[in-house]
């Protein structure tokens, strides 16, 4: 897997930077995620908004599948006009020690329908097919979540993500995460599993 360490310096970008809350520069953290939705996979698909609160919220999230993926492959989905949503959990969620919005992991939720339901805003689920090499931009508010891999195949994806440079931001994410000496289970055999 080839990640870009650095975004090219072009015209595009230079919009794409300007689009970014008027940032000068793009910063790719060195801590990045690589996932994968398995097949026939969990059904609990937790929705979450991204706020760290080790940093102020200045950071941008870039999603990439590294194959063709639609929705049934466990794609992304994104809850329509959702950032002030989450701005609002966010700024609620300091008024006391215990955030009532944030649930284990990170979750906010997890049945995307209910929730989208119970904001009563008529609000959308959005999802399309991705092809490799597509990639969404989306700020730490954004309410998104993963759509349940009901195929026979493996879908792979990756997110990093960005600040400004003359920002602050949470440290740990400078630095590649070295997660403990723990047994893996697996629960697939490798030659079960369609990886194209």
């Amino acid at each position: 897997v080839r990640v870009v360490s650095q975004i090219p310096d072009t015209a595009g970008n230079d919009r794409l930077h300007q689009a970014i809350d008027g940032w000068d520069e793009l910063h790719l953290l060195k801590r990045q995620l690589l996932r994968a939705a398995m097949p026939q996979g969990d059904h609990d698909h937790p929705l979450r908004q991204l706020y760290f609160r080790h940093g102020p919220p200045k950071f941008v999230t870039c999603w990439a599948p590294l194959q063709d993926t639609s929705p049934d492959m466990g794609g992304l989905m994104y809850l329509s006009d959702s950032a002030s949503i989450g701005e609002d959990m966010e700024r609620n969620s300091t008024l006391s020690a215990f955030n009532a919005n944030m649930m284990a992991r990170g979750a906010i939720s997890n049945d995307a329908g209910q929730f989208a339901k119970e904001l009563r805003q008529n609000r959308k689920w959005l999802m399309a097919d991705f092809k490799e090499g597509d990639v969404v931009f989306h700020n730490p508010f954004l309410i998104h979540g993963a759509c349940v891999n009901t195929t026979d195949r493996v879908m792979i994806h990756t997110d990093t993500r960005y600040v400004n440079p003359a920002d602050g931001f949470d440290k740990r994410w400078t630095v590649y995460w070295d997660p403990p000496v723990v047994p893996l289970m697996m629960t697939h055999h490798v030659a079960d599993l369609d990886v194209p």
